[in-house]
């Protein structure tokens, strides 16, 4: 599930269910590799909670693929 406003297209934050550090630690990793991301991290709102919050914030710059 996808959080955040319509207004700052720069920053989204994404809520995954049923998830460990896992995942959200490989695609923070992953994300951070692109030079158009300058902040990704997650958290666990509780340990007994199942839930990871991931927040992305970007440049805004567009990545267009001429064919």
């Amino acid at each position: 599930m996808e959080h955040g406003s319509i207004n700052d297209v720069k920053s989204a934050m994404f809520s995954l269910v049923d998830e460990d550090h896992t995942l959200p630690n490989s695609i923070c990793f992953t994300l951070n590799q692109d030079p158009r991301v300058t902040f990704c991290g997650y958290n666990i709102p509780h340990p007994t909670d199942a839930k990871v919050n991931i927040r992305v914030q970007t440049t805004g710059m567009v990545f267009i693929i001429f064919r």
